[in-house]
């Protein structure tokens, strides 16, 4: 367990503390890099526009466990033009083992990587867990959870841990792993992605949360409207509607695809 309190002591003087969370980047240069570096710095730029005292990148930053040396630059320009404190858990596509991330190995520039950790701000204190410790959530106290992994909340998804049981635990739990801005319970909710993907299927679900800590917990999100990716099925039911949305978002990447079975011919 890391203790970040002694790390983020410039922080714990402020009369209040502002948050922004994100995960579910999944950043990947190996197709469409300049579309890429594009869509990471419109990210840090929204970022950056809060002013956040602490930023929490919540797993998934990475596409690969193994990524490529383009990957890794456009990894660290994004944490090194944060101006603020990082701090990084990992997700499911990060681990190499069940006991080994790729943050293991590499350098950290700019940020913290915490397996799993504490952060105690005013009467407020925060617990970070990565995605292969989260069977440790069970032991651990705290107010505010930051953690990676998903849940049956549609037919696509299973459980990795139970929902129900953070929301009686924790004051709020913040979660990334499936990428669309879900609330399961009033105080668990799912970051979103700003890397949509095909279970997103509403651009206002593009986004990251602002979180205020002083007397109170504020929460507020904040919505993303460019340089998003989505995977949409093509058929002769919704043509006119794909047309309307790839003029509606000239900066988005769209993939089309045609149902299962049909011949694209």
């Amino acid at each position: 367990m890391k203790d970040l309190t002694s790390k983020l002591s410039s922080l714990t003087a402020l009369s209040s503390l502002k948050i922004v969370v994100t995960g579910d980047i999944h950043i990947n240069t190996n197709r469409f890099p300049n579309f890429e570096y594009k869509r990471i710095k419109y990210l840090q730029d929204n970022i950056n526009k809060h002013t956040p005292d602490l930023v929490i990148l919540n797993g998934d930053i990475l596409d690969k466990a193994k990524p490529t040396l383009l990957d890794l630059r456009l990894f660290y320009k994004f944490t090194s033009g944060i101006k603020s404190n990082v701090i990084l858990i990992s997700g499911n596509h990060e681990e190499l083992s069940i006991r080994e991330t790729c943050y293991d190995f590499i350098p950290e520039i700019n940020y913290t990587y915490v397996p799993i950790g504490t952060f105690k701000f005013n009467d407020y204190k925060l617990l970070f867990v990565s995605h292969h410790l989260i069977k440790d959530i069970q032991k651990l106290k705290g107010d505010i959870l930051f953690t990676h992994y998903r849940s049956a909340i549609n037919l696509h998804t299973t459980d990795e841990y139970n929902n129900t049981l953070v929301s009686k635990k924790f004051k709020y739990t913040f979660l990334s792993d499936i990428h669309q801005k879900i609330e399961p319970y009033y105080n668990v909710r799912y970051t979103s992605s700003p890397n949509s993907l095909k279970f997103h299927q509403e651009v206002d679900q593009y986004g990251f949360y602002v979180i205020t800590l002083d007397d109170n917990i504020g929460i507020k999100y904040h919505k993303l409207n460019e340089y998003g990716k989505q995977r949409l099925i093509v058929s002769k039911d919704n043509i006119e509607d794909i047309k309307a949305r790839l003029k509606k978002y000239p900066t988005w990447l769209f993939k089309l695809s045609l149902p299962e079975g049909i011949n694209q011919r």
